[in-house]
């Protein structure tokens, strides 16, 4: 009976240490980082200019076949008309304000020529898109080679 005794008192005690902290503040706790939120997710916008960022061009969008300019956010997706005329798909994955993007598909649909050569730099950029920005109501897609498309948030 005493050793069981001495047993329960030593496994108690062990227990009560276990669950007191050396930490004197919230200060002194180590740091949990929480999981980055998405804030592209769900989005709509319309791709306004595309360019460097001191020489940016209208988006071109081809009106004369009843389209406009759209890129659309899910969790993991994003594409739409970002020139007006064809429609792109990527993968995409955000941290903090970086952005990676890998081309999945687009449609072949013969557009005005002014918005085809538009089409054929974004296309050849957004393999090389690397960070964005949100502010209010303004997205600027950041490339490596220092083009930018500005977009409104329409959604």
């Amino acid at each position: 009976m005493k050793i069981f005794l001495i047993l329960a008192i030593f496994c108690f005690g062990g227990f009560i240490t276990g669950c007191t902290s050396k930490a004197k503040s919230v200060e002194d706790m180590p740091a949990v980082s929480a999981p980055t939120e998405n804030v592209l997710n769900n989005t709509g916008w319309r791709a306004e200019s595309f360019g460097p960022v001191d020489d940016q061009q209208i988006i071109a969008a081809n009106s004369s076949q009843g389209f406009t300019s759209s890129i659309e956010f899910s969790e993991t997706r994003f594409g739409g008309r970002i020139a007006g005329c064809n429609i792109v798909t990527y993968d995409y994955k955000v941290s903090n304000t970086k952005i990676s993007a890998k081309p999945l598909s687009v449609t072949a649909m013969a557009c005005a020529p002014e918005v085809m050569k538009q089409e054929t730099e974004i296309s050849k950029a957004s393999e090389k898109i690397n960070e964005f920005r949100v502010n209010g109501q303004q997205l600027e897609l950041l490339y490596d080679d220092g083009n930018v498309i500005r977009a409104k948030r329409v959604k």
